[in-house]
C-alpha cells in the first residue's frame, strides 16, 4: 500500500491535533495533583485512570488515521502537538486551569468530609465502649 505525501501530512496534522488535545488534559492533571487533598495510593490510582483514558484514545486516533500502522512521524506529531501547547498556550491557560483545579479540590474535600461523618458515626456507634481510666 502506497501512501502519498498529502495523506501522510493529513495523518501528521491529525496526530498534532491529538497532542494539542491531550496536553491540556495532562496539564490539568498536573494542577490537580497540587491542589487535591489526596496523596499516596489514591494519587497513583488517579494517575492510572488518566493514563488508562489517554492511551486508548491515542491508539484509536492512530488506528483511524493510519489504518493501524504505527509510524515514527505519528509519535512526532503527538509530541509536536504537546510541545506547541506547552510553548504557546499553557502560560495563557494556567490561571483557568488552576482555578478549575482549586474548585474541584474544594468539591473533593467537601465530599470527603461529607462521607467521613457517617463513617465516624458508624465507627462510634458500633465500637465497644472504652473502659474508664484506672480500671
Amino acid at each position: 500500500m502506497v501512501i502519498v505525501w498529502w495523506e501522510q501530512a493529513q495523518q501528521f496534522l491529525l496526530t498534532v491535533a491529538m497532542g494539542l488535545f491531550l496536553a491540556p488534559v495532562f496539564h490539568f492533571h498536573q494542577k490537580n495533583v497540587n491542589s487535591f487533598p489526596i496523596k499516596g495510593i489514591w494519587l497513583r490510582i488517579l494517575d492510572l485512570a488518566i493514563w488508562l483514558a489517554a492511551i486508548p484514545l491515542v491508539f484509536w486516533v492512530l488506528l483511524r488515521t493510519n489504518q493501524g500502522e504505527i509510524r515514527f512521524f505519528l509519535f512526532l506529531g503527538l509530541l509536536t502537538g504537546a510541545g506547541l501547547y506547552f510553548a504557546f498556550i499553557a502560560s495563557r491557560s494556567n490561571y483557568y486551569l488552576e482555578s478549575m483545579s482549586y474548585q474541584i479540590g474544594k468539591v473533593v474535600r467537601k465530599t470527603g468530609l461529607f462521607l467521613s461523618v457517617p463513617r465516624r458515626w458508624v465507627t462510634n456507634r458500633f465500637s465497644p465502649p472504652t473502659p474508664p481510666p484506672g480500671e
